[in-house]
Parts: C-alpha cells; structure tokens; sequence
C-alpha cells in the first residue's frame, strides 16, 4: 500500500519539475521536437498515452465499483499533473478503502 504513496509522491515531483522548473530555454528546439522527430519516442508517446487512457478507465470502473468518492479528481489529476501521480495516488486511496470495508 504505501508503495503505491511513495509511487504518488515521484509521480508528482519529477513531471512537475519537467513540465515546470527544468530550464527549457536553453534547448535548441522546442520541447516536443524529439516526440515527432524520433520513430521511438512517437512510439513511447503512443504507448503512454494508451496506458494513461486505460488507467484512467481503470480508475472510474474500479472506483464505482468499490463506491469511492470524487473520482473526477483523480481524472483531473491525470491530465493536469501526470498519470504518473494520479494512478499511484488512486491506488493508495483504494487501498484504503478495502481496509475500510474489510475487505
């Protein structure tokens, strides 16, 4: 379970330091140019983006399914932040919620 946390916690500060404080202004091109220019990083691109899709499907079905609350949030999270932050983070509250059930 507290795994699933400490994913969490890595998942929201290395994107958001990449995303945000990382200095970019000394790049030569802009910051999406290796994703078009590089048939493996189109391919990881595409890879991410179908596992985001599939977590985030995971999170809604999952959630009604155990009845957890404010599953939009972790959505919001998703494309906001990183899936990398809201699915770890989705996993620890669920997790808590088993414990809650006993289950």
């Amino acid at each position: 379970m507290w795994v699933y946390l400490g994913l969490a916690i890595a998942g929201l500060i290395i994107p958001v330091y990449f995303n945000f404080i990382a200095d970019w202004s000394s790049a030569e091109n802009p910051w999406w140019r290796p994703i078009v220019d590089f048939p493996v990083m189109s391919s990881f691109t595409a890879d991410l983006f179908i596992c985001a899709t599939a977590c985030i499907l995971f999170i809604i079905a999952e959630g009604r399914r155990i009845r957890m609350k404010n599953l939009w949030v972790y959505v919001v999270l998703s494309l906001l932040v990183a899936i990398a932050f809201a699915f770890p983070l989705f996993l620890f509250m669920r997790e808590k919620r088993f414990k809650k059930l006993g289950a």
